[in-house]
C-alpha cells in the first residue's frame, strides 16, 4: 500500500488574530424602534456580548438596539472575551434600516 506524503491529520485551531484590526460594516437586525429616536450618522454605540449574540446598546442606557450578523461573528465574540472592546458607528439610517461600521475601540 503506497501513502500519501505530508502531515498530521485532522484540523488544526488558529487562535484569533488581528483582534485590535477588525473593522467591517453592517447592519442592525431587528432595530428597537424606541432606541432609534434620537440616533444620528455618527453617532458611537457600545457592541457588547448578551447570551453570546453580539449586541449594539445604547452608550447611555446601555439598551440593546439590536444584534448584528457577521461572516466572522464567531471571532469577534471570541476577540470580546478576550477582552478587546469594539464601536459601531453609525453610517446611515433609513426607514428603522441602520447601518454601521464596527472597529475596535
Amino acid at each position: 500500500m503506497s501513502g500519501m506524503g505530508g502531515g498530521g491529520g485532522g484540523a488544526t485551531y488558529e487562535p484569533v488574530k488581528n483582534c485590535a484590526t477588525i473593522s467591517f460594516n453592517t447592519d442592525i437586525n431587528s432595530p428597537q424602534k424606541d432606541e432609534l429616536d434620537g440616533l444620528k450618522v455618527k453617532d458611537k454605540l457600545n457592541v457588547i456580548l448578551s447570551d453570546n449574540i453580539v449586541v449594539i446598546v445604547q452608550p447611555d442606557t446601555q439598551n440593546p438596539i439590536g444584534s448584528i450578523n457577521w461572516s466572522s461573528i464567531a471571532r469577534l465574540i471570541e476577540c470580546i472575551n478576550l477582552g478587546y472592546e469594539y464601536v459601531a458607528t453609525v453610517r446611515d439610517i433609513q426607514d428603522g434600516l441602520v447601518k454601521i461600521n464596527i472597529s475596535a475601540k
